[in-house]
């Protein structure tokens, strides 16, 4: 059933799915919500709401990995089972979009979720969501962001023109799946991602090859100075922003997680134990990083591990 909402410019799709598990599951799709623009390029994300037994909860999906995101995957997300679970607890989710590779480094691409924050809470009345009542999950990349954007919000800014920037970015709960946190400790000490990747065999150096604005040539020159790349390592480290205020956070890893290993997760949990922060480690025995490696099926009560967090700390 397609119907048209012409102020939105958007197309509403009812869709029945099938969940393991579960009962049938009906909901709205909105597709391609604008949330802002970068570069002169709109930023994206489509919504899940139940039609039945919703909660008035919003979960962020960031829809990222391998320092990749498209809105192609947030237009199938509702066919996800993990997306299926948030919505038969009654969650509308927001699976959104961000600037990535093969264009934007991972210091570029954690800039965008807080905006997606504020959009959903300006709009919360709009999306029939509480706006004191927004989560954030993400997997892999696209976990790394969920953890830059729930210990790193940045302040609203008041002086703005558009009313969406006034808004707090802060998040009430996070979850993320096998996300990096320290990325100039990856692994072991003193050893960093890019180096902890090309050891592996995984090629990602464009997402680490930083630029900034020089004013005399008025270009974005390569940064190559190696004090100055460590700079950004550490200012690109959830680890390094971990405070007393961050809220809960959920993380599941697979103890046999070869790329990301496990120990990241270990990294911040424990300093996030030190902050007095609620947090929780869900290290599931035997998978390693991605579908591929048996992320593809959950493990048992991994779902219900979520669901319970998201009740607990956003109802």
């Amino acid at each position: 059933m397609k119907t048209k909402q012409c102020k939105l410019g958007l197309v509403l799709l009812t869709i029945l799915i099938p969940i393991m598990g579960f009962c049938q599951v009906e909901f709205v799709h909105q597709q391609d919500v604008v949330y802002g623009y970068k570069d002169g390029m709109a930023l994206v994300m489509d919504i899940y709401s139940p039609s039945k037994m919703a909660n008035k909860g919003g979960i962020i999906v960031v829809m990222a990995g391998g320092m990749t995101s498209s809105p192609s995957w947030s237009h199938e997300a509702g066919r996800r089972p993990d997306i299926q679970n948030l919505l038969n607890a009654g969650y509308v989710v927001f699976a959104t979009a961000h600037s990535s590779q093969p264009k934007y480094t991972v210091d570029e691409s954690s800039t965008d979720i807080p905006r997606a924050v504020r959009f959903i809470r300006y709009n919360a009345e709009r999306f029939g969501i509480n706006p004191d009542r927004i989560g954030l999950m993400g997997y892999s990349s696209g976990g790394h962001v969920t953890l830059m954007s729930a210990t790193s919000p940045p302040p609203g800014n008041q002086e703005s023109d558009d009313p969406v920037d006034h808004e707090s970015s802060k998040v009430l709960a996070a979850v993320a799946y096998y996300p990096s946190s320290d990325l100039l400790n990856f692994g072991q000490a003193n050893t960093t991602i890019l180096e902890h990747f090309n050891a592996v065999g995984f090629n990602l150096d464009a997402a680490f090859d930083f630029h900034r604005w020089d004013n005399e040539t008025l270009r974005f020159e390569r940064i190559e100075n190696l004090e100055t790349i460590r700079e950004y390592y550490i200012k690109n480290s959830a680890i390094n922003f971990v405070s007393d205020d961050d809220p809960p956070i959920l993380i599941i890893h697979g103890s046999d997680d070869k790329l990301v290993p496990v120990q990241q997760s270990k990294l911040i949990i424990d300093k996030l134990q030190e902050h007095g922060v609620k947090c929780k480690l869900l290290e599931v025995q035997g998978k390693g990083h991605g579908n591929i490696y048996g992320w593809d099926e959950p493990s048992e009560n991994e779902y219900n591990e979520v669901i319970a967090w998201f009740n607990q700390f956003l109802h």
